[in-house]
């Protein structure tokens, strides 16, 4: 019963999968075998090899008038001053404080404050609730905004899991939180009494905000201005332009184009762990990018060659913080039809025959998450919205650090 993980753009490291890898076996692994989780194969499929290289290093991407990052261009005060302007409009236009707590924890998001102590609303948390905020105070610091996403190595994984094991239903403050999450190594959080008036203090600073760094303020403000230009997004659509541009897959009269590199090593991956398990229940995840991978794979790659026909189809591919719905919307997939557009939708792709549940799940903090409920078919049920609590700058990757993520994914095997 394997399970296979296919990260997205902008990774270039192989390491971020020893924590997932711990994620998955904890919590998905015994929903395929009870007695012998650690029997289950998880086999990460690394396409970064393949991916965007920058022959200048970037240089072609000016440098940022408010943060400098990019290619060497000077600004003015009044150029300083011309950025910052939208931030005090956009200020002024923040929610009021409300002074009750919603029964809804979850639905919050980053965005709200309370006038409420905070070890109320800590106590108003359900369990999985209090095990994500824990997660997020443990994984503070490793990633500060979306040029370097949270390393999830495996000293974290294993504190985050051994946290959610230890914590009673009846923790209810700050303190009592911070008690349960056992001696970090020293690359997690600093050691001995620091250590726990540290996460104590972090604790108590995310529940009065509701929400993590950099607060209410300046998180809404990157909402609603986006900034593109930062190394990320470079990358970002970088990885993405050198997917589509050596995908493969394209029809020239009868000669079918053989899958590009980055769609072979996925489909390898797969072929590789279907062997080892032949006739049990394969189950994929993926991360951003590489749910556009694996949702051509499923509709072309798979069905339409005979290299990969004999592939077992996938039982459940679970797409976390994806663009398979901006895909479809611009119709970048190798199947995808112009001519099925709004009101109509379009088949579910298990209708090619590989695949058969899909389910898709996005943050509405994380800005390059997108829903397929509307584009799709059959979708209702299985287009999920995930409230991680993490800002604009963590979103997109905080799925992957969430015990809440991978007890999702394990429900719906």
């Amino acid at each position: 019963m394997p399970i296979i993980y296919v990260h997205g753009v902008a990774i270039r490291d192989e390491s971020a999968f020893a924590g997932i890898s711990l994620f998955l076996r904890h919590y998905v692994a015994p929903k395929l075998n009870k007695a012998y989780p650690e029997s289950v194969g998880i086999y990460p499929a690394f396409w970064w090899n393949d991916a965007a290289t920058f022959a200048w290093d970037g240089a072609s991407r000016p440098r940022t008038a408010l943060l400098h990052k990019g290619a060497d261009q000077s600004s003015t005060p009044g150029d300083r001053a011309a950025m910052l302007a939208p931030f005090a409009r956009i200020l002024q236009d923040l929610p009021k404080r409300p002074t009750s707590i919603s029964n809804d924890i979850r639905s919050m998001g980053p965005r709200q404050h309370f006038d409420v102590a905070p070890d109320t609303f800590i106590a108003a948390l359900s369990r999985d609730d209090k095990v994500d905020l824990l997660a997020l105070m443990l994984s503070a610091g490793h990633a500060t905004d979306l040029d370097h996403p949270i390393p999830i190595g495996s000293d974290l994984a294993r504190t985050i899991i051994a946290t959610d094991e230890n914590l009673s239903d009846d923790a209810d403050t700050a303190d009592e939180l911070a008690r349960v999450v056992p001696e970090p190594p020293e690359n997690v959080l600093a050691k001995g009494s620091a250590r726990f008036i540290t996460l104590r203090d972090r604790l108590l600073e995310a529940a009065a905000r509701v929400g993590d760094a950099p607060g209410s303020a300046v998180t809404r403000a990157l909402e609603e201005l986006r900034i593109p230009l930062n190394d990320f997004v470079t990358r970002f659509l970088g990885d993405i332009f050198v997917y589509l541009a050596n995908r493969g897959g394209s029809c020239y009269g009868n000669i079918d184009e053989p899958p590009g590199l980055i769609s072979r090593r996925v489909l390898d991956v797969i072929a590789k762990a279907q062997a080892k398990t032949p006739g049990e229940p394969t189950i994929v995840v993926t991360h951003s990018m590489g749910g556009q991978i694996v949702y051509d794979i499923v509709t072309r790659f798979m069905p339409d060659y005979d290299e990969y026909s004999t592939l077992k189809p996938i039982d459940l591919w679970c797409a976390s913080a994806s663009q398979v719905g901006l895909f479809e919307e611009l119709k970048l997939f190798i199947m995808s039809d112009r001519a099925i557009r709004s009101p109509a939708q379009v088949p579910h792709p298990n209708t090619r025959g590989k695949l058969d549940r899909w389910l898709n799940v996005w943050d509405r903090s994380d800005i390059i998450s997108y829903t397929g409920r509307p584009i799709f078919k059959s979708l209702e049920n299985d287009d999920r919205e995930y409230s991680s609590g993490a800002s604009v700058l963590n979103a997109h990757g905080a799925y992957l650090v969430r015990p809440s993520f991978y007890k999702m994914v394990a429900s719906a095997i």
